[in-house]
Formats: structure tokens, C-alpha cells, sequence
């Protein structure tokens, strides 16, 4: 984990080869587990949807890999206020991509699954990935100057690639995985 001395603050990472990955040189904050019984379970408590819960679970676990903390009653204020804003954020982002009938949750770590229902054709999905790929670029968010977020989709169609989710869930995977083995930041459709 990076030793920050000010939230958000990369430059003591900079000049230390163990907080980049080897082939990708991309920085290393950490990994993120959410237990799904209890992200379940925060959401019947709280009274809202699981999905916000994990939005809101994913936020806050970021900020810890930042370097944001709530220890202080300072520090919590902080990152109270950055929550918040991460979370209006990338609901507003996520609203504007997605139909009120295509689902969307996450499998793990940076993974996230979307199911679109009748999106047409082959061209419609890549064109869809595609700009996705043009707006997840376009996100800024002060902390993170000088660093964007890139996006890697694996896809699968049914039902020639699968009749369930998992044959569907697998196939992704396949695709997605020899895009991140060939640099991340593009898509491949099963075949």
C-alpha cells in the first residue's frame, strides 16, 4: 500500500518501481473485498437498494487506497465529502449510460458485469463499448490529475454464445482476458 502523506497525493509513489505493475506500469493501490452477505445485509439495514450499497462500499474502499482515512473527526469530514461526490458522480455516469432494463453489478475487485437486453446487433455493441470507452476517459476528479480511467470488455451474445448467464459470464471472461492480455483498454467479442 502506498505510505501517502496527503490523500491522493501520487508523488511519493513516483520513483518507486513496487507500486507498478511490471507490464502494464500501471499504479498499484490495493485490492478491495466486499463481502456480499454483508453488503446485503447493509442495504436491508440502511434501506436502500444492494447496488447502492456496493456503489457506496466500492467509493469508500477507494478512498482508503488513496490515502483518505476517517480516524479524526477531520479526516472523516474529508472523506464524507469525497464519498459523496465519487458516488454522485458515478451514479450520474452510470444513469446516463444504461436503460432502466439492463442490469448492472459488480463480480469482484475492478470487475463489473452488464447484462443489455436487446441491443440489436454486433455493431450496436461495439459501438456502445466504444463510447463508454470515450466518456470513463473523460471523467476527472480532483486527487487525480494527470491520471484517467480506461475501460476493458469482454462480450458475449446470447443466444449463439450461451443460453445462461454463466455460459455468457464465461465466455465474457474468455474475451475479456485476452484483451487485458494484449494492453487493457479495449474489447473483444467472443468467438
Amino acid at each position: 500500500m502506498i505510505p501517502f502523506e496527503t490523500p491522493a497525493d501520487y508523488s511519493v509513489a513516483e520513483d518507486d518501481e513496487s507500486c507498478f505493475d511490471l507490464d502494464s506500469g500501471e499504479l498499484l493501490l490495493g485490492d478491495i473485498m466486499i463481502s456480499a452477505e454483508r453488503a446485503a445485509a447493509q442495504a436491508e439495514e440502511y434501506g436502500h437498494s444492494p447496488m447502492r450499497e456496493y456503489a457506496f462500499l466500492i467509493a469508500h474502499s477507494v478512498l482508503h487506497l488513496t490515502g483518505y482515512d476517517h480516524m479524526e473527526d477531520e479526516e472523516r469530514l474529508v472523506m464524507e465529502k469525497k464519498q459523496r461526490e465519487v458516488l454522485e458522480m458515478l451514479g450520474n455516469f452510470l444513469k446516463k449510460q444504461f436503460r432502466e432494463q439492463d442490469v448492472i453489478g459488480r463480480i469482484g475487485g475492478d470487475e463489473f458485469v452488464i447484462l443489455l437486453y436487446n441491443i440489436g446487433s454486433r455493431q450496436n455493441m461495439e459501438n456502445r463499448v466504444k463510447s463508454l470507452q470515450e466518456k470513463i476517459r473523460e471523467i476527472h476528479m480532483d486527487g487525480m490529475e494527470g491520471h484517467t480511467f480506461t475501460l476493458s470488455a469482454g462480450i458475449a451474445f446470447a443466444p449463439q454464445d450461451g443460453d445462461t448467464f454463466m455460459e455468457l459470464y464465461q465466455k465474457a471472461d474468455l474475451a475479456l482476458y485476452q484483451v487485458k492480455r494484449s494492453g487493457r483498454n479495449g474489447y473483444r467479442i467472443y468467438k
